[in-house]
């Protein structure tokens, strides 16, 4: 047992490093340092959703494909101990996106780059993402989803997988977890930190805490077109 759990660990950690160490060259190669003024507006929007802020990003604004790596809007690398990496391709070096990935990166300081990528729920991860995010197409969606049902269940978008798509499923589903965790954080979120630090590999994240948020998000945003 004790093996087969440090075998899956190292995997992981092989995995995780290759992609990271992939996009640090990437970002080297194919990146240069993104304005100051972009950092500091995309900060202090980040700041709404996390005060107390401990990540410390690495941040490249791409130029285009670099190392058979491509970033169209913004892309966040996670290793432990290593600090957090953010790529910003050519659609993605404005506020909203930037301060997006920081809040995922922000995530990663206050849950380790394990828990982050796989002990929360994506559509968590990405709905805390979407609180600094005020890009329009994903505010109101009752033109996608005129119905409560049109909408997804919180366990069929748990993991990346399922989560990330294309077209009119993306957007769905990153508008409707942005609903849901904002309903949270209203009611119940006032301790976020302390919430995050709480979550671990081995413990079963809170989803029927979010449940009567996505029932009545369901509810509102269809009710909009």
């Amino acid at each position: 047992m004790v093996i087969a759990a440090g075998l899956a660990a190292s995997a992981v950690l092989l995995l995780l490093g290759k992609d990271y160490l992939h996009a640090s060259l990437a970002g080297s190669v194919g990146g240069r340092d993104c304005p100051a003024a972009l950092i500091q507006e995309a900060t202090a929007r980040a700041a709404r959703t996390f005060p107390n802020d401990n990540a410390e990003p690495v941040i490249r604004c791409m130029k285009g494909p670099a190392l058979g790596l491509r970033v169209d809007y913004g892309a966040s690398h996670f290793l432990p101990v290593l600090p957090t990496l953010i790529l910003l391709g050519p659609k993605g070096q404005n506020t909203d996106v930037l301060a997006h990935e920081l809040v995922h990166a922000e995530v990663r300081a206050k849950t380790g780059a394990l828990v982050r990528s796989y002990g929360l729920p994506t559509w968590f991860d990405e709905g805390l993402g979407m609180q600094a995010d005020e890009r329009a197409p994903f505010q109101d969606l009752g033109d996608l989803a005129p119905s409560p049902g049109d909408f997804p269940e919180l366990g069929e978008i748990g993991r990346p997988s399922t989560f990330f798509r294309a077209g009119r499923q993306s957007r769905l589903n990153y508008g409707f977890a942005r609903c849901v965790v904002a309903g949270w954080l209203e009611a119940e979120g006032t301790d976020l930190d302390g919430f995050l630090k709480d979550q671990s590999l081995l413990g079963k994240f809170p989803t029927d805490r979010f449940e009567p948020h996505a029932a009545a998000c369901r509810e509102r945003l269809s009710q909009h077109s």
